[in-house]
């Protein structure tokens, strides 16, 4: 879930800007462009792809001021259970910020 119950302005997300590191590797997330491809590959049903649009972040959302959110799915590419870090990044009125979300586990 993204949200913005306080910053004083606009919250941009930089999903591009964000890393996974697990303790072999850091890289980027995947990117939903990529996901779309391979599931046109797969031979999955046409819906497939319109439901996993709608789930995934969008590359840089905003969220107003006054509680302003979203949920989503963050791709990362690795195999169901993997603990790993996050680092987010985001930019209120210009300025950038990051952080950690740490021992993060992908869904089985």
């Amino acid at each position: 879930m993204l949200r913005n119950d306080v910053a004083p302005d606009i919250i941009r997300f930089i999903l591009q800007s964000w890393t996974i590191e697990t303790p072999t590797k850091t890289e980027l997330p995947m990117n939903v462009t990529h996901w779309l491809k391979r599931l046109k590959e797969s031979g999955a049903k046409k819906s497939a792809p319109i439901a996993f649009v709608g789930h995934n972040f969008h590359s840089e959302p905003e969220y107003e001021p006054g509680e302003d959110w979203n949920q989503g799915v963050l791709v990362t590419g690795l195999p169901a259970g993997t603990q790993f870090d996050v680092i987010p990044c985001w930019d209120i009125d210009g300025k950038h910020y990051a952080g950690e979300l740490s021992n993060v586990r992908c869904a089985r």
